[in-house]
């Protein structure tokens, strides 16, 4: 009976996984001097997580529980989605700019999930993640409704990513208790939201809501258990 309905499960799924939409773009607003960071807004700790995973995408909705590793000085994070009947759904893992599927899982013979499923984890977590963003970096103003917008609001610093694409930071992102940006194409169009709330005393947010433009889905993460763990740059030898 689990196997059956974690089958039927990838046939929902995959009817929904198709083309990827569209987003707007934002616009370049030029202001001197240039913006500059100094320092990374985020830091994260080496740690692995159990979490709740809920996938929103087209109307329907998919829940996971997720086990997880991460290691952003490494930018290695592997996920493991598990359905609530215990089969694993995907499993997969990125390692800076490259991708790693692991075998066995009931969902990956969906096209094009399991890519998605690791870009996701590289702009939450991985290299595209503001707890990976190089600095010192300098970048430019954007706006994301256009000139008329700059009277309600101020434009966002965009810094650049190592790829050529842009993470769009509002001015408020170091206040409150949740933190938030907009991942922008190379063409300045709107790729992904993220937001991040709920940190716990090793700085690690518990509440997670991703949001992705071009393949019209949502996350909704929540953080059941972390442990911390030793990067791998300070992992001991193994005998």
């Amino acid at each position: 009976m689990n196997i059956a309905r974690g089958l039927l499960s990838a046939a929902a799924l995959g009817a929904l996984v198709g083309p990827a939409g569209c987003s707007s773009a934002w616009h370049r607003v030029d202001e001197e001097p240039p913006f500059r960071l100094d320092r990374r807004p985020l830091e994260l700790v080496a740690h692995r997580a159990v979490e709740r995973v809920t996938l929103h995408i087209r109307g329907r909705e998919f829940e996971f529980v997720g086990y997880r590793t991460c290691d952003p000085a490494a930018g290695d994070v592997r996920v493991q989605l598990l359905l609530e009947s215990g089969i694993s759904a995907i499993d997969v893992a990125v390692h800076g700019a490259q991708n790693e599927r692991i075998a066995g899982s009931a969902f990956e013979a969906i096209p094009r999930f399991a890519e998605i499923a690791m870009e996701d984890l590289r702009r939450i977590w991985g290299l595209r993640s503001i707890f990976t963003l190089s600095v010192p970096a300098t970048g430019f103003h954007v706006s994301p409704r256009g000139a008329w917008s700059l009277m309600k609001e101020p434009p966002y610093p965009a810094l650049p990513l190592g790829d050529g694409t842009f993470l769009a930071l509002p001015y408020e992102y170091e206040t409150g208790e949740r933190r938030m940006y907009s991942i922008l194409g190379a063409d300045l169009v709107g790729e992904s939201r993220v937001e991040y709330s709920d940190f716990d005393e090793n700085g690690v947010p518990r509440a997670i809501s991703f949001t992705d433009l071009r393949d019209e889905h949502t996350l909704d993460i929540e953080i059941e258990e972390v442990r911390l763990a030793p990067a791998k740059a300070d992992a001991p030898a193994k005998p």
